[in-house]
């Protein structure tokens, strides 16, 4: 809210509130269940970015009941408190407005579709701590062009993980493991390169 002071001049002021919706949400050195008390039941957010701090499951789905409004998800600076979160699923049918993801450190398991017909996802950042992908997770994610994946070692994948990605020009992968990662995902081994150094 804003607090605005009115003055006619002729003596007489008038004193209101006015509700701002910001939709953006930015935090850092969260403890668990912190995002959730902040979301509380907003579902119209566009943007969550976690700098720092650790999440855990209430925080997990206050992040889902924005899935409709949410463009840009960052939670690359957190951690999942436990490596139970098996399975990510944000988006369900169209349209879904997410553009990039980042995922937190301590998920292992990206579930079945987990970004299924994610159609504006353009971008996604996958923890090193990433032992799976399950079947059709970026099914039908046609824009979908770079993921970033930080696992030193190949996550588990079928081919069916990438059906319907028309846009893929690039896999980033740490540096040294580029050769493991053709080697276990050959099907895409041409769109594999190093991860960039800052």
């Amino acid at each position: 809210e804003i607090l605005v002071m009115l003055d006619n001049k002729k003596g007489s002021t008038t004193i209101g509130r006015i509700p701002v919706a910001c939709t953006q949400i930015t935090l850092g050195n969260v403890s668990k269940g912190d995002l959730a008390d902040l979301i509380g039941s907003r579902t119209d957010l566009t943007s969550i970015t976690v700098t720092s701090g650790t999440l855990n499951d209430a925080d997990w789905n206050a992040i889902k009941q924005n899935e409709w409004a949410l463009r840009t998800l960052d939670l690359a600076g957190a951690t999942y408190h436990t490596s139970n979160l098996k399975y990510v699923k944000m988006l369900y049918a169209d349209p879904v407005p997410l553009t990039t993801a980042k995922l937190p450190q301590g998920v292992t398991v990206l579930g079945i579709d987990a970004f299924v017909k994610c159609n504006n996802l353009t971008s996604i950042e996958l923890p090193a701590s990433l032992t799976k992908i399950g079947l059709a997770a970026f099914y039908s994610c046609s824009k979908l062009a770079s993921i970033t994946c930080r696992a030193a070692v190949p996550p588990e994948m079928s081919t069916s993980v990438l059906l319907g990605v028309t846009s893929l020009t690039e896999i980033r992968v740490p540096a040294g493991s580029v050769d493991a990662y053709k080697a276990a995902w050959s099907a895409y081994a041409d769109k594999i390169v190093a991860i960039p150094e800052p």
